[in-house]
């Protein structure tokens, strides 16, 4: 950001391919140091607005495009939003012309899906000349063989989960999933169940979706109406699939939603597939939900509730081979996913492909390329909308606090600057409670016996060091320590 920010004068706008949350959420907090206009399609557009709200910021600089043939003009740049199938309605690959050449970035993307969003791969090759120099391309699914598969592909098993659910379907999938959500309204409808979402993120998707008549009217209503309903015919779309604490999911596999305390008649359905790293959690959520006594049904290779937003190795192949750009730089995806969509384009005779990672710049000049590495001065966290970003070693701190506890030590100094009594400490987290006062007292005789045996001017250095000592000696474990010296 801060090399953007220094060349802003130079920036002439922001493309948005589509509404998740990693391609849009950062928008509003960013948008500030920036300050251009925002273009997106009409779905995507209504959460950018929402994200730009959030932090106070000027939703009207959002500004809705219609799809290819029509194009935006920013500066130099003449940008088309090509339909294309992804998780999310309205997602684009984006085309960008301008007079040193012709650029295309695949956002998220499959092949397959409803021919209304489908890419369509001969419109994009008659724009193929000249020469795309430059193709930025969604590995996400570079390392799976088989041709993703089309949403339609799992209306046959959704149909057979409801209707073998005797009481309650309780559904969860990612909020922006509409597709999949009206999937199982359709199912609903056939076996006369009516839905409604359960949580806010859910709410939120779903609400841009029914006012762009994206949802079948008719069998999705609110939560109170379909909670009314006799419970054979009530079915909720509920966020939290990964097990994000005190997420919608996660409160009701702990029972901390009371008007929905589940049974054995109660079925809940993962139609999602569990993203790595979110293993635990998610496995932890299940056990609660099995302890219910609940039927749970997960996606397996051989009876799928999902399937994927991302072309596959297949699927890249394709969009080389019918494209044939100069060059290609992977994006999206750890380095595994990056290295194997680098190594797809070299097999499908790209002349060129290669990585450029985050804080990186791929360089065009005298008709070859480079990478320069630039160093990422500082990376920041949000964890909700309307609170201030955190820094790496903030989140370091409260790994170290949770995972080992916090000492808080108060002492004042003699005039040689030692320690001097009384010390005090203030234990949390840190084995039994009941422990305490012994601990600390133990400590303090540590500290003040240790002190004069460590050669260091900072006297908090030396204090931090000999606790820390002191519990990894008596616990096994090295508390954060926060000294507090008064002279």
């Amino acid at each position: 950001m801060t090399w953007l920010e220094e060349r802003k004068d130079r920036l002439e706008a922001v493309f948005v391919t589509h509404a998740h949350e990693d391609h849009v959420g950062a928008l509003g907090m960013l948008w500030d140091q920036l300050q251009v206009p925002v273009y997106a399609r009409r779905f995507t557009a209504m959460h950018a607005r929402l994200k730009m709200e959030e932090r106070g910021q000027d939703y009207n600089r959002v500004e809705t495009v219609r799809a290819f043939p029509e194009a935006v003009e920013a500066g130099p740049f003449r940008v088309s939003f090509l339909p294309v199938a992804h998780s999310i309605p309205q997602a684009v690959v984006l085309l960008l012309e301008f007079p040193a050449g012709r650029v295309l970035h695949t956002g998220d993307f499959k092949l397959a899906g409803e021919p209304s969003w489908r890419l369509d791969l001969d419109a994009l090759a008659a724009q193929a000349d000249p020469p795309i120099f430059l193709m930025l391309a969604d590995s996400t699914g570079a390392r799976t063989g088989e041709a993703t598969a089309e949403e339609a592909h799992l209306a046959g098993r959704i149909d057979d989960l409801l209707g073998e659910a005797p009481g309650r379907v309780f559904v969860t999938v990612f909020s922006s999933h509409v597709d999949r959500i009206r999937n199982f309204l359709q199912g609903g409808r056939r076996h006369g169940r009516s839905g409604a979402a359960l949580g806010r993120s859910m709410e939120r998707y779903t609400t841009t979706a029914r006012g762009l008549g994206l949802l079948p009217e008719g069998n999705f209503t609110s939560l109170d109406e379909v909670a009314d309903l006799p419970p054979p015919r009530q079915m909720f779309f509920i966020s939290g699939s990964q097990g994000e604490t005190s997420s919608a999911m996660d409160r009701l596999s702990a029972g901390q939603i009371p008007r929905f305390s589940l049974g054995p008649d109660d079925t809940v359905i993962f139609s999602v597939s569990t993203i790595p790293g979110r293993e635990l959690p998610v496995s932890q959520m299940v056990d609660r939900f099995l302890e219910t006594g609940c039927r749970v049904r997960m996606h397996t290779d051989e009876l799928p509730t999902h399937v994927s937003g991302h072309g596959s190795a297949a699927e890249l192949r394709r969009l080389c081979e019918v494209l044939r750009p100069d060059a290609v730089i992977p994006v999206h995806g750890s380095l595994r996913y990056l290295l194997a969509g680098r190594d797809l384009a070299l097999s499908c005779g790209v002349p060129e492909a290669f990585l450029c990672l985050d804080g990186h710049r791929a360089v065009f000049e005298d008709g070859a390329w480079r990478v320069e590495p630039a160093p990422i001065s500082e990376v920041l966290h949000l964890e909700n909308p309307q609170d201030s970003p955190i820094c790496e070693e903030s989140l370091r701190q409260r790994r170290r606090m949770a995972a080992s506890g916090v000492v808080l030590f108060s002492c004042a100094l003699d005039r040689k600057g030692r320690p001097r009594s009384p010390l005090q400490l203030t234990l949390r987290g840190i084995g039994r409670v009941e422990d305490h006062p012994a601990l600390a007292e133990d400590c303090a005789r540590a500290v003040l016996s240790g002190f004069s045996t460590l050669h260091d001017p900072d006297p908090a250095r030396v204090i931090e060091l000999l606790v820390r000592r002191f519990f990894k000696s008596e616990t096994g474990k090295k508390p954060q320590v926060v000294v507090h010296l008064i002279d």
